[in-house]
């Protein structure tokens, strides 16, 4: 077994299991593992940090779904008074695309808001706090009016540009994004669109 705790150097990582064939197991130290992918073998026991990070970034989550629905920004800038700006989370339709660790502290943290919680995650099963749970195959019924979109999922392959203009129309007019997993599953142009229209 190896502990990879490098914090990132893969191609490190690919010499010293060619050096050792005999490698079974390796510890990867982060939650997010998209610059070892290439690596992936079946020949190894692969795991990560998953579910470390799922209660701050999970917090980090609900802390910018509240000032961008409050208005904070545009209030930290502010040099005087204006006319007040800003809606409730409160009964809020939120779809989170991830339903692991992230995904349910998540969930949990926004229980007393009231909101209509959406989840879309690879193994469809009941959960707490939560009106439907879709596959992956209805992410365009999870996206249509949702007040909110919280991207909490790992960057594999098929999550790879997941978000595009066409998923970002079906939220609701002035709808936020927040992505607390990886960049690369936003279309970044189609999000700039979005925010220029």
């Amino acid at each position: 077994a190896v502990v990879w705790t490098h914090k990132s150097a893969p191609e490190d990582l690919s010499t010293l299991l060619a050096a050792h064939p005999g490698l079974r197991w390796v510890q990867l130290p982060w939650a997010g593992v998209d610059p070892y992918r290439p690596l992936f073998d079946r020949e190894r026991a692969w795991t990560c940090a998953k579910g470390v990070y799922a209660d701050p970034v999970a917090e980090h989550a609900l802390a910018l779904l509240l000032a961008g629905y409050r208005n904070l920004g545009a209030y930290a800038r502010a040099t005087s008074w204006g006319w007040g700006e800003g809606r409730n989370l409160y009964g809020a339709k939120v779809t989170i695309v991830g339903g692991g660790g992230i995904g349910q502290v998540l969930i949990r943290l926004l229980s007393p808001f009231g909101c209509e919680v959406t989840v879309v995650r690879r193994r469809v099963q009941a959960m707490d706090g939560v009106a439907r749970v879709l596959p992956a195959t209805q992410l365009a019924t999870a996206l249509r009016g949702a007040d909110a979109l919280v991207l909490a999922l790992p960057l594999v392959d098929d999550t790879d540009g997941l978000i595009g203009a066409e998923e970002l129309a079906l939220l609701a007019p002035g709808g936020w994004v927040i992505n607390v997993a990886r960049g690369e599953h936003l279309d970044t142009e189609a999000l700039l669109a979005a925010l220029e229209s």
